[in-house]
C-alpha cells in the first residue's frame, strides 16, 4: 500500500478515535497498545489495520492524557534506546520518540513494567535528554541572562 493511501486510512481512523467516548483508565508504568497512526519520515508509526504499537505510560499528565514512550521487540543499541525484559522477551524503548497523547489513543493494556526497570528507564531518559546540552540562559533579555551549569 502506498503512503498516500495509508495517510487517508489513518485520517479516517483518527476522526473515529476523536469522536469516541473518554479513554480508558491508565497509570504510569503500564504497557499499552497505542494507536500511533501513520506518521511522516522518521517519526514512529503504528502497524496493522489499527496502526498499533506498544508503548509505556511514562507519565500520567491528566486523567485523559499521558506521555508515552514507544517500544519495539527488534534488537536496538545505543543511547537512544532502553532495553528491558518483559514476559521473558527483551523490549527496547525508543527514548527519542517520546509523545504526549490523549487517552483515546490507548487501545488495550498489555501489562506493567517492573518498578526497578521503570526507575532505570527514568534515569536513562534523564541522561538522554541532558547529555551534551549547553548551559541554559535564564532571563527575558539574552544579554542579561545568567548561565546555569550542571552541578
Amino acid at each position: 500500500m502506498n503512503i498516500e493511501t495509508l495517510f487517508n486510512i489513518w485520517n479516517k481512523d483518527k476522526q473515529r478515535i476523536h469522536k469516541k467516548g473518554p479513554g480508558p483508565y491508565f497509570s504510569d508504568r503500564e504497557i499499552w497498545w497505542v494507536q500511533f497512526g501513520q506518521n511522516i519520515a522518521s517519526e514512529i508509526y503504528g502497524k496493522g489495520d489499527d496502526f498499533l504499537r506498544p508503548a509505556i505510560i511514562f507519565r500520567k499528565v491528566f486523567d485523559d492524557a499521558c506521555i508515552i514512550l514507544p517500544l519495539t521487540s527488534k534488537q536496538k543499541s545505543g543511547n537512544y534506546y532502553f532495553k528491558f525484559k518483559y514476559q521473558n522477551k527483551f523490549q527496547y524503548v525508543y527514548l527519542s520518540q517520546i509523545r504526549y497523547i490523549d487517552a483515546k489513543r490507548l487501545h488495550h493494556k498489555l501489562g506493567q513494567m517492573k518498578i526497578h526497570d521503570f526507575k532505570n528507564l527514568q534515569k536513562q531518559f534523564i541522561q538522554f535528554i541532558t547529555k551534551n546540552n549547553p548551559p541554559i540562559k535564564i532571563g527575558g533579555n539574552p544579554q542579561e541572562g545568567k548561565l546555569v551549569t550542571k552541578s
